[in-house]
């Protein structure tokens, strides 16, 4: 488990395990899209993932999780059943939905996803080993505080990006008020 998996563990126990949230949720699963667009993987000079190749060379998103195995639930019946509760971080592919799109000059930060923060998301990006880095250097996408999609280094343990959990609620939920945002959070029900 990696520490923001804990992180999320703890916030979906503290939050949602045990109340009448709970029904509401779908165990729909989260992509962390490992596959690649170029190069063989960790080990090698320069390896993309599919994000990168997807979001940043050609721009088209996706929703379907390319590989069974990047398909993070919490049972094996639908996805990989990695997860203990059904809660993750949101992929790269999504906020390009939501209207963030990769670019260095391009702000965002009226979009309800910009909280302000950097913050890591769930998807890889890019991974490249070079003479400065003998053991390589892994990126993943990171939301900005302006509001852009850009990467962040993994490597740089002095930088603080926060993390923002995202849940899947189930198809028959009716959302009866609220915008979503931090001070007007949607109020759900069930039909």
């Amino acid at each position: 488990d990696s520490n923001i998996k804990k992180e999320l563990d703890n916030w979906y126990k503290t939050h949602i395990l045990g109340t009448s949230n709970e029904s509401v949720i779908a165990d729909a699963g989260f992509c962390n899209d490992r596959s690649l667009s170029s190069g063989t993987g960790i080990g090698t000079t320069v390896s993309e993932y599919g994000a990168y190749g997807r979001l940043y060379s050609s721009g088209t998103p996706q929703y379907k999780c390319p590989q069974a195995n990047d398909k993070f639930t919490v049972s094996s019946d639908t996805g990989n059943g990695s997860l203990t509760y059904p809660i993750a971080l949101l992929s790269a592919d999504e906020t390009y939905y939501a209207g963030l799109i990769y670019s260095t000059s391009l702000s965002n930060s009226s979009n309800y996803l910009s909280m302000g923060e950097d913050y890591w998301l769930l998807s890889p990006s890019d991974f490249y080993k070079s003479s400065y880095f003998s053991t390589g250097t892994a990126y993943v996408w990171i939301i900005e505080s302006e509001g852009r999609n850009r990467l962040g280094p993994v490597y740089n343990s002095s930088t603080t990006y926060y993390i923002r959990p995202t849940i899947n609620l189930i198809g028959d939920v009716v959302v009866t008020s609220g915008t979503g945002e931090y001070n007007s959070p949607y109020q759900v029900s069930l039909p």
